[in-house]
């Protein structure tokens, strides 16, 4: 099973993770399969259960577009149950 970390390293590496990355030079088809790649970790990310803290602030970085996205309120809403839980 890939952990949140790997995963997140995957994503950080992605050009679509980049403000200001440079496309030129690539094809449509280029463009497709970075975006597909981007979208397809950022999805495994937010359905991952974090185990540690810095999972945690991994998936909201990633779930926020590193911040210039709103979360998901699905992601929002797990949270909430996770600190109550907790705070039970």
């Amino acid at each position: 099973m890939t952990t949140i970390s790997a995963l997140f390293s995957q994503w950080a590496a992605n050009p679509d993770a980049k403000a200001g990355a440079d496309y030129s030079g690539k094809s449509k088809q280029q463009l497709d399969a970075i975006f597909e790649e981007y979208t397809s970790l950022q999805q495994q990310i937010i359905d991952a259960v974090p185990t540690t803290a810095q999972e945690l602030a991994q998936q909201l970085i990633v779930a926020t577009d590193d911040g210039a996205s709103e979360m998901p309120e699905e992601l929002f809403d797990r949270l909430r149950q996770m600190a109550r839980r907790v705070a039970l």
